[in-house]
């Protein structure tokens, strides 16, 4: 039986980016610096920073307090910024 292959990150540079993009936008909108957006997320400065140059892939654990932080449901971190809050097109 083959091994399994894993695909390599640069396969999902998209989905990176988009999620960077959509963290940076969030943050803004609430008028928020980095540094009170860490401690809202309990994570390091120097972590959302990453996150937000899309240089990191970030766990599930990270991705709860990020929506906890901004007061979001998971899967609204996802959304496409072209989406209504439903995740349906304008």
């Amino acid at each position: 039986m083959a091994a399994r292959q894993i695909p390599k990150p640069e396969r999902y540079h998209n989905e990176v980016k988009a999620l960077s993009q959509r963290v940076r936008r969030l943050r803004h909108e609430r008028g928020w610096t980095l540094e009170q957006t860490a401690e809202r997320m309990d994570i390091e400065l120097t972590h959302l920073q990453r996150i937000e140059a899309g240089a990191l892939n970030v766990t599930l654990l990270t991705l709860t307090r990020m929506a906890q932080g901004f007061g979001v449901a998971l899967w609204a971190l996802f959304l496409d910024p072209s989406t209504t809050t439903d995740g349906l097109p304008d």
